[in-house]
């Protein structure tokens, strides 16, 4: 049987060193498109959190879904949605319990300061841009760069190199260092990476992040990935070390963040099960 053009060019792009920037474009592509056509920034808080935001998380999921089904011919297993609320929703108590645990013994070795606090109406904007970071950064880095990844060289190599480029991605925020990346890669880049190893799919890893990101910036009002937040409380992280306190990248540049999530990422996976190089999953 003679085979098309069109599918001989998906052949083609289906190995992993076309494939990962293919996909990897897309995301990209589609989150950029969204932000210029939606204009995020011409909007009321109320209508970008009721409508702007929940609308480019379902194009992101969308045109993800449609490019998984033409460019590998396969059913698009990460974004199963049975069981999906509820690991999300896990996901996302996972992730403010860790955060909460870090701010709690960041206050407790007196590093972390409230100033103040807003009204309790103020979270819903961080914590809609919350879900729309963690939607786009999973599609990319666990959907794309670790799915592909596995696939061609196995479980633990696509964790180290998708934890390696999350951790490096990092390095473009604002009052970025070195540290800072090595902390993104051992307490985020695992964490996330072995979430989705025991689910394989996107709701878990998307939720912790979710979670983890509101936590610090929306509630507890401390830098995300050094990016001011304007939270519930309003606080500073000062008085030792910057390796101990973040600074002003925020408190996963902390080495109690390094403890703690690092810690959740070796339970998490130590019950995940690893896949060799090679398997053919569909």
């Amino acid at each position: 049987m003679a085979i098309s053009p069109a599918e001989r060019k998906r052949h083609w792009l289906r190995h992993p060193l076309l494939l990962l920037p293919a996909k990897a474009a897309v995301v990209i592509g589609t989150m950029v498109l969204t932000v210029r056509l939606f204009g995020h920034h011409r909007w009321s808080g109320g209508a970008q959190v009721l409508l702007i935001d929940p609308l480019t998380i379902l194009v992101l999921l969308a045109v993800f879904a449609a490019c998984t089904r033409y460019l590998e011919g396969r059913a698009v297993t990460e974004l199963t949605l049975r069981g999906a609320a509820r690991q999300a929703v896990a996901g996302f108590g996972l992730g403010a319990l860790g955060f909460a645990i870090v701010i709690a013994v960041l206050a407790a070795l007196g590093l972390y300061h409230v100033t103040g606090h807003n009204s309790v109406s103020i979270l819903a904007v961080p914590l809609a841009g919350s879900l729309v970071g963690a939607v786009f950064e999973e599609l990319l880095f666990r959907g794309v760069l670790f799915r592909v990844t596995e696939d061609w060289l196995g479980s633990y190599w696509a964790l180290a190199i998708s934890s390696l480029f999350f951790g490096c991605a990092h390095l473009l925020n604002p009052h970025a260092t070195w540290f800072a990346a090595i902390a993104i890669v051992i307490e985020a880049g695992v964490l996330l990476g072995a979430a989705y190893m025991l689910t394989r799919r996107l709701w878990l890893p998307v939720g912790i992040h979710a979670g983890w990101n509101f936590t610090q910036g929306g509630l507890f009002g401390v830098p995300v990935s050094g990016v001011a937040s304007h939270g519930l409380l309003n606080a500073t992280l000062s008085g030792g070390p910057v390796w101990l306190s973040g600074g002003e990248f925020g408190a996963e540049a902390s080495v109690v963040a390094i403890v703690v999530c690092g810690a959740m990422g070796i339970a998490l996976l130590a019950r995940a099960v690893p896949v060799p190089a090679g398997v053919d999953r569909g």
